[in-house]
């Protein structure tokens, strides 16, 4: 038989379908060293605070620019934004997305960040679009687009650990590693240190009034330019053009850290005089004294100082109080009763606004399946108690277990007008509890199913940032929960 190939089986070659194309792309995003580019990304970064701290700021240049140019730092970014964040589906005013890991591929080889640095970069328009508030008004959100939140992201990544070298420790929001429950154990740590006299401060609108040349002298030159543009380039608001004279857009990714970088000067200007204490979450502050008479003379100064920083304090909601009266600071009230410690609890307003969200989902899912509602509800509930769960809950709770309960037992009735309650009592309830709705596996969470702890964490002015030895095991065993009992 004739070997010349002519009764060999030939192998079609066909191009992959969109399917296989899909499934390979998948594949390719998974397999990238994920835990690599972290721990690479961490090493700069600590060099980067490090070298903050001792004033070696060429070094810090040239670790800034290794991380902007790293792939590790781009496929970070990346992830962040269109897979981890919960803006991921929202886009900005080009309308895209990036939602498939084919996508985001593509978008790794494309993000330059030297094009970032050129003149001839310039960043879209930002969207605006509008969120309900609370109290019924609706609060403003400018959205870039997704490209532009990963370079807002690159710059945020590079310049974070710098500041982080720079911010005061009364400084706990929008930081690495800190929360309202520090702010709050240094609110009790200066009580006992006799400091009962409180300035409750207000500001009007901080994030919209805020100096944008305060905010660029502030900036090291190499990020000045880039920021600039981020902060001129203009809201599109049902198809109009507003110039940004001020303020830094709700929305973008870079927003939070240019709000510290702002307000940091308040910080060090207060806190530097003596038997006064600044503590700041946020746009949230309060300053603590001995003596009315010291907090009436830093209100001034406070008012002189913000209005360079770009807001103002607005004097209805401005007030100075003592620990007696009580005051509310992130949604907390503290209160000092006689021969008793401060006690700290939900703030009233805002149990009325959970109630007020809680009552609104029952009423509008009239007719879903129980399990829904159920799901619903402890989603809410969860949430809710976890940010609460470190204060004097136990009266409050009670009070929202017995609303809850009422609301759903005339939900439940309302569904079978022609049957008993006996019935109804039989077909919606069980559980561990005598009055816990149930529905197949799903059980209705209680306020009381979130135990109280104790917070015993100290931040000080650690930083996660800080390659010492000695604090990043501390940093570990915080992670792990050994400081909430």
């Amino acid at each position: 038989m004739k070997r010349d190939g002519t009764d060999m089986p030939i192998k079609r070659i066909l191009p992959k379908t969109k399917i296989e194309l899909e499934v390979d792309a998948q594949t390719r995003w998974q397999n990238l060293p994920w835990d690599k580019f972290q721990v690479r990304i961490k090493e700069i970064q600590t060099r980067i605070y490090h070298d903050t701290k001792h004033g070696k700021w060429k070094q810090v240049r040239d670790q800034q620019r290794l991380l902007l140019h790293s792939m590790a730092a781009k496929a970070l970014a990346i992830r962040k934004i269109t897979q981890k964040n919960r803006g991921k589906l929202t886009a900005g005013l080009d309308g895209q997305v990036y939602l498939t890991a084919e996508s985001r591929i593509v978008l790794l080889s494309e993000i330059d960040t030297k094009h970032l640095f050129s003149k001839a970069y310039r960043p879209t328009h930002v969207k605006r679009i509008y969120i309900p508030k609370p109290d019924g008004s609706k609060r403003p959100l400018g959205i870039p687009t997704v490209i532009d939140r990963i370079y807002q992201e690159l710059v945020r990544m590079a310049l974070d650990p710098e500041w982080e070298g720079k911010f005061h420790a009364h400084s706990y929001g929008f930081r690495p590693g800190r929360n309202c429950q520090d702010a709050i154990k240094m609110i009790k740590k200066a009580h006992k240190k006799g400091y009962n006299h409180i300035l409750e401060a207000d500001l009007s609108k901080c994030f919209d009034n805020l100096n944008h040349q305060y905010i660029l002298r502030q900036i090291s030159k190499p990020y000045r330019q880039i920021i600039k543009k981020w902060l001129k380039i203009g809201i599109i608001d049902m198809g109009t053009l507003i110039q940004t004279e001020s303020g830094t857009p709700q929305g973008g990714v870079i927003s939070p850290l240019l709000s510290n970088i702002a307000l940091n000067t308040l910080d060090h200007a207060i806190n530097q005089v003596r038997e006064l204490i600044l503590i700041r979450f946020a746009d949230d502050f309060i300053v603590m004294s001995r003596s009315a008479e010291l907090l009436n003379k830093a209100k001034r100064g406070i008012e002189s100082l913000i209005k360079k920083i770009g807001p103002s304090l607005n004097e209805k909601k401005t007030k100075i109080v003592t620990t007696q009266q009580g005051f509310s600071f992130l949604g907390f009230s503290f209160i000092k009763y006689p021969n008793k410690a401060l006690w700290v609890q939900p703030q009233r307003e805002r149990v009325k606004v959970f109630l007020a969200k809680l009552k609104t989902l029952i009423s509008k899912h009239k007719q879903v399946q129980t399990k829904y509602l159920i799901v619903g509800l402890n989603s809410r509930i969860r949430g809710w108690t976890n940010y609460y769960r470190f204060c004097r809950t136990h009266a409050i709770y009670s009070r929202i277990d017995y609303i809850l309960w009422r609301w759903i037992w005339n939900w439940c009735k309302r569904r079978h007008p022609m049957k008993g309650k006996r019935w109804v009592y039989k077909h919606y309830y069980g559980g561990d509890r005598k009055w816990q709705l149930v529905a197949d596996d799903f059980k209705l969470r209680s306020p009381f199913d979130t135990k109280r702890k104790s917070y015993h964490w100290n931040v000080g002015s650690f930083s996660p940032y800080d390659p010492r030895q000695g604090v990043q095991e501390l940093w570990k065993k915080k992670r792990c929960g050994e400081y909430y009992v």
